[in-house]
């Protein structure tokens, strides 16, 4: 429970710190999982429990106002009205779609998925890849919790 002086952080640094510390604590999952051979549910349902406890803690249990709003785009006079939650999910499909088609990391995540021991046999660093799923995926989910409260 911390006491503040003021409204805190403005929206963009809170914004872009949750995005950063989803994609820190997938990475330290994602290190767990490949590294040290933990079970992915366990790692992942502990992480979400304290995480959860530690949000509750620092803000005193007290709800969040939900900053979604709408925008209004005008597309060949016609004026197009969108919430932003709804434009961000477009452009994030669109950027997984493409870096799990044309990308490296894309192939590769196909491939842990389909047989993990079969691609450790052909030399491709099975961990490395498998922390950067876990970091790209928490990453979504910190993006999503922007939405969310």
């Amino acid at each position: 429970m911390l006491e503040r002086d003021g409204p805190g952080l403005p929206p963009a640094a809170a914004d872009l710190g949750g995005t950063g510390w989803g994609a820190a604590i997938g990475w330290g999952q994602g290190w767990l999982i490949a590294h040290k051979d933990l079970s992915p549910f366990i790692v992942t349902f502990s992480t979400l429990s304290l995480i959860k406890g530690l949000a509750l803690v620092y803000s005193n249990s007290a709800p969040i106002p939900n900053l979604a709003w709408p925008i209004q785009l005008d597309v060949a006079r016609h004026t197009l009205t969108a919430s932003v939650p709804i434009l961000v999910m477009v452009l994030v499909l669109a950027a997984v779609a493409y870096i799990l088609r044309n990308t490296k990391l894309g192939r590769y995540a196909f491939a842990l998925a389909a047989n993990e021991t079969v691609r450790a046999d052909v030399r491709v660093n099975v961990a490395h890849y498998k922390t950067q799923v876990y970091m790209v995926s928490s990453f979504l989910a910190g993006l999503a919790g922007h939405f969310i409260v």
